[in-house]
């Protein structure tokens, strides 16, 4: 696996971080959307490792938002100008989890917020990677979805359906590219122990 590129989108969140550190450590070549390259610096600046088991880790960050589609198109733009027109892989890490709404009380704003963080982040950069892909005759994409896409949750909605739209994005890409070699797949946890998971519940 060396030296072969990976997109991780979310990549400072809690999953998003040991996905990244995962990948890093086995040789990938990994680029990293993030809204602050402070925050990216504070969390993988590794520089002042004086441990014996210190490894060189090959980890890149540009500013990108992800729910905005041309910030997504420049990102994917740029990593493919870099690794000359090579993205093997791609995973959607980013995510939300919103309070409970009732649906009589959920505007539609704060839908579309939810939506657009949980769905078109997703579809945007599998969009875009998946046109580079398609040059090379190669690639993987994995996304996390979430249980609620398979059975929703009360005051929830806007999460499930747009988890659930996950789903769909992957299982779409698959049966549109079979006669490539580019596969998705989607991870369907339930609640990730994560420290605003754990705020959130039990």
């Amino acid at each position: 696996m060396k030296e072969k590129v990976v997109i991780i989108t979310g990549g400072t969140g809690a999953l998003g971080r040991f996905v990244t550190d995962k990948f890093a450590l086995e040789g990938w070549k990994v680029y990293v959307p993030v809204t602050s390259l402070r925050k990216f610096a504070d969390l993988f600046d590794s520089s002042k490792d004086k441990s014996s088991d210190f490894a060189l880790r090959k980890i890149y960050a540009f500013e990108c938002d992800a729910t905005n589609e041309n910030s997504v198109k420049e990102f994917v733009e740029k990593v493919s100008a870099l690794e000359k027109g090579r993205i093997d892989m791609l995973i959607n890490t980013v995510g939300g989890f919103h309070k409970y709404i009732d649906i009589t009380k959920f505007e539609t704003a704060e839908f579309d917020t939810w939506f657009n963080l949980n769905f078109k982040s997703t579809f945007y950069f599998s969009r875009e990677v998946l046109k580079v892909m398609k040059e090379n005759k190669y690639g993987r994409i994995v996304s996390i979805a979430s249980l609620a896409a398979r059975n929703p949750m009360p005051g929830r909605l806007s999460y499930s359906v747009s988890k659930s739209a996950v789903l769909d994005l992957m299982e779409t890409i698959n049966i549109e590219n079979n006669d490539l070699d580019i596969r998705c797949n989607a991870i369907i946890p339930t609640t990730i122990n994560t420290p605003a998971n754990r705020e959130w519940g039990s």
